[in-house]
């Protein structure tokens, strides 16, 4: 194991121990069994091709990517609980502050609407751009595995485990329910356009907020972070992953560019929740950036090896 992928280990699990302990101390009941089911799926797939490629045909990359993937699947469905854990905070709303940000820097979104709903076509394209990041995300670790290049996988987690901490908490701080419920467009305008992230899927960060949702979720579970843009954040963690690698690499900064375009209107964000984003990430790279450099010279590299009996 390298020193960077023990850390992720550490911090996933030190997470989880987190969730344990303040679900119900906040008075959340811990996700229904159904609910594991896709996290134990993913994860168990790729621990277990992991642990063949670790004990039965060795091959010391591919079962490193396949606990690093395995490990990135398991931490996903942490970040969510402990979204939805700081979003009951119930802080107050800063949507006001985030449009008049939006309208300083000239920034019109219920023009942006206005405009889509006359061009159906924008609409159509935003939605595949905005929902294609999963796929995307899961071919990006698997090429950066068959390429070798586990210390970019490792990277890729360091990274969307520090941005998911920091991206929660600050929007624990300054919640924010969107654009669709600032602006309030009109309802024929919504259906129109219909938007990943309309009014009604933000009953879950109204429930939280309120009280009346106590139980944990995973799969089925709403994204809860406006400000920042999570979906710039993980779009930008994506092209970085694959710099340097030539056309693919220019391939993903394409798509992720128009996933980036598409969350003002797909995902309900401010433009400046995208600038927020940007920010978040560009600090958090230069800081991993550091830290793995200072934990591949302080600490050595351990490697899994299968136990070989000799004969006789």
């Amino acid at each position: 194991m390298s020193p960077v992928f023990r850390l992720n280990l550490m911090l996933t699990a030190a997470m989880n121990v987190a969730v344990l302990i303040a679900a119900p101390l906040l008075g959340f009941a811990f996700p229904q069994a159904s609910d594991l089911v896709p996290v134990a799926v993913w994860t168990g797939l790729f621990l277990a091709i992991a642990l063949i490629y670790t004990f039965i045909r060795f091959d010391a990359d591919i079962s490193r990517s396949m606990y690093n993937i395995a490990l990135c699947a398991f931490f996903m469905s942490t970040g969510i609980m402990m979204s939805y854990l700081m979003t009951s905070a119930n802080r107050p709303l800063v949507d006001a502050d985030l449009a008049a940000i939006d309208a300083a820097l000239g920034f019109d979104w219920p023009k942006l609407v206005a405009f889509v709903a006359d061009h159906p076509w924008i609409g159509r394209v935003s939605g595949v751009l905005y929902n294609v990041s999963l796929p995307l995300f899961l071919f990006i670790l698997l090429f950066l595995g068959f390429k070798k290049r586990n210390d970019r996988i490792e990277e890729f987690v360091l990274l969307l485990i520090l941005t998911g901490i920091v991206s929660n908490a600050v929007a624990a701080l300054l919640p924010a329910e969107g654009t669709y419920l600032f602006h309030k467009p009109s309802q024929a305008l919504i259906s129109s356009l219909t938007p990943t992230v309309d009014p009604a899927y933000m009953s879950d960060f109204h429930g939280l907020r309120d009280g009346t949702i106590r139980q944990l979720a995973i799969a089925g579970a709403k994204g809860l972070v406006t400000f920042p843009s999570y979906h710039t954040i993980f779009s930008l963690l994506m092209v970085y992953a694959l710099r340097g690698m030539g056309p693919v690499f220019y391939a993903a900064l394409a798509i992720n560019l128009g996933i980036i375009a598409s969350t003002p209107l797909d995902g309900a964000h401010y433009l400046t929740d995208v600038i927020g984003g940007v920010a978040i990430f560009a600090l958090l790279a230069a800081f991993a950036t550091w830290l793995q450099r200072y934990l591949n010279a302080r600490f050595e590299p351990t490697v899994w090896r299968p136990v070989v009996k000799e004969p006789g």
